[in-house]
């Protein structure tokens, strides 16, 4: 199964430590700038993280996204905001559906509202622990 993974479902194996199975997988380039956002939250607004922890997410993610397809929008934009107007998702969320749907990629995230929209207009989705246990079960 091919899969394409949001920035909610990229940072849930970071945190899980079950980087692993999105290896060799897609995400969008703007996943770049999403999780570094994530991991500033966390360390500096939410004060969720020690900053050891969020230099070594940084690193993390630097790793993760070496190993991954990383698929970019250019020339998508249109089709990309006809579907956030249409399915009131962001511009970001309607990225990862339009790609998904137009590769014919399973759409892996931790946003239940995303996964619900992307089922209603034809794109398969699965949650990270689904693909992590799948993974598991291979093994």
């Amino acid at each position: 199964m091919s899969l394409l993974f949001d920035s909610s479902a990229l940072f849930a194996a970071m945190k899980k430590a079950e980087v692993e199975v999105v290896l060799g997988h897609h995400t969008l380039s703007l996943a770049r700038y999403e999780l570094g956002n994530v991991i500033w939250r966390e360390r500096i607004l939410l004060g969720k993280i020690p900053t050891e922890e969020a230099e070594e997410l940084a690193q993390q993610l630097r790793r993760i996204l070496h190993n991954m397809e990383i698929l970019d929008i250019v020339d998508e934009e249109p089709e990309i905001l006809k579907l956030a107007s249409n399915s009131l998702l962001s511009f970001y969320d309607s990225s990862y559906v339009h790609t998904s749907k137009k590769l014919g990629l399973t759409l892996v995230t931790q946003d239940k509202k995303l996964a619900e929209k992307a089922r209603s207009v034809g794109v398969a989705t699965i949650s990270m622990q689904a693909v992590a246990d799948d993974v598991g079960a291979k093994e």
